[in-house]
């Protein structure tokens, strides 16, 4: 069967999340030791990927720390902790995909905050991916995993089946999934400073 589409990941893939960075602002900015945000981000970022909104996560920071920070810079904590990874050396890939006849899409685990500041900065990302091809897991309350059923649910509102679609990510565990599900899954890892091999 024909490939139509290949569809991203964001994180660790077209983008790197620079979690140290991001755990040392936001203890900084609550007054407590670095170990205690990332304890509470192991607890919190399943349910924060899928479905709450920016106003929600903040909500949920502050309750939690018993402190109530400036929401700007709560956004720019989460804004600041993200980069692209090579964003236009990507064009040669993404013009040999749609030369092949194949769609470009995004699917990505990612919440609110971090969705709307990628788009925002790196627009050479999503250079051709119309915003009905960009699947975050907030949007879709599911996360990608070794089911596959967020592939599955992607591939039901493309109209495609799985057989048709590929997934390019960085974790071996979605692309179990998508393979279960009849996809086809190929792992690629972002190298700071170097080219996005195809």
């Amino acid at each position: 069967m024909d490939k139509k589409f290949a569809f991203f990941d964001l994180g660790g893939v077209l983008i790197r999340f620079l979690y140290d960075f991001f755990v040392g602002r936001l203890a900084r900015m609550f007054g407590v030791e670095p170990i205690e945000v990332v304890e509470f981000l192991e607890k919190t970022f399943i349910p924060i990927e899928i479905g709450y909104s920016g106003g929600d996560i903040y909500d949920l920071f502050c309750s939690r720390f018993g402190v109530l920070v400036e929401r700007r810079e709560f956004i720019a904590a989460f804004e600041l902790s993200v980069e692209a990874q090579d964003e236009y050396r990507r064009r040669p890939l993404f013009k040999k995909l749609r030369a092949a006849g194949m769609e470009l899409g995004i699917i990505s685990n990612i919440n609110a905050i971090h969705a709307a500041e990628v788009q925002r900065r790196f627009p050479g990302i999503f250079e051709g991916i119309p915003r009905w091809r960009r699947f975050y897991s907030f949007e879709m309350g599911m996360r990608k995993d070794e089911t596959g059923q967020m592939f599955k649910a992607v591939c039901e509102r493309c109209h495609i089946d799985p057989g048709e679609a590929i997934l390019i990510d960085d974790l071996h565990k979605n692309i179990s999934g998508v393979r279960a599900v009849g996809g086809e899954g190929i792992i690629l890892l972002c190298r700071p400073n170097g080219p996005l091999a195809p």
